[in-house]
């Protein structure tokens, strides 16, 4: 999770976001693997450290930012 919050952080300070392919990339997953960076990014968001650039989005679009942007 902590990863995801690093990451999300510099994404930010690059005027970008988060997306669960980025997080996938960043710890070697692969495409059948989308449900295990799901659940990554979904216990960041609970735990805090990162939150959704738009709600509204569709889940397959989302992107994630720091908590505190």
């Amino acid at each position: 999770m902590r990863t995801c919050y690093m990451q999300a952080c510099l994404a930010y300070v690059n005027f970008e976001g988060i997306s669960n392919s980025d997080v996938r990339k960043i710890f070697g997953l692969g495409e059948k693997e989308k449900a295990k960076a799901s659940r990554l990014l979904n216990s960041a968001v609970e735990s805090g450290y990162i939150k959704v650039m738009n709600p509204d989005t569709a889940p397959r679009y989302k992107k994630y930012i720091p908590y505190w942007a």
